[in-house]
């Protein structure tokens, strides 16, 4: 997908980017840090993907952030459009946080995994899911 910040930036790949949002029912004041937090507790990992780089014989795929460091409640009960659950139903809210922690620790596997790839089984994985995704 090639889009017009692609042409202003000079790159042939989208960016796609987290923003704080009135919607998320906390004071912007802090959207700084809390998209901070977002990185921090593993929710919006910082990576780069560049196709170009195979051309290069490296691994497009580059991650930028950390592994998570800081539980993802810290940042996901600062917000109103998780924390409203915690008040119609405490324990669903506390099984869906438990399933959302599990889903940043596997997410986090598997893009530490393929950036860890070679680069010739890093491009086969990512043909295969060009190829799944076209179906």
């Amino acid at each position: 997908m090639h889009t017009p910040i692609c042409d202003l930036l000079g790159i042939e790949f989208p960016i796609i980017a987290f923003s704080h949002c009135v919607a998320h029912g906390y004071d912007l004041m802090y959207g700084m840090d809390q998209q901070k937090l977002a990185v921090q507790t593993g929710y919006w990992p910082l990576f780069r993907y560049n196709p170009e780089l195979v051309k290069q014989r490296k691994n497009p795929l580059q991650l930028d952030s950390r592994p998570p460091s800081l539980p993802l409640q810290k940042y996901m009960l600062n917000e109103t459009r998780f924390n409203i659950l915690n008040h119609a139903d405490a324990e669903a809210a506390k099984r869906l946080l438990e399933l959302a922690e599990e889903d940043v620790r596997t997410r986090w596997e598997l893009y530490e995994k393929l950036a860890s790839l070679p680069v010739d089984k890093a491009v086969t994985v990512a043909a295969l899911a060009a190829k799944e995704g076209q179906q």
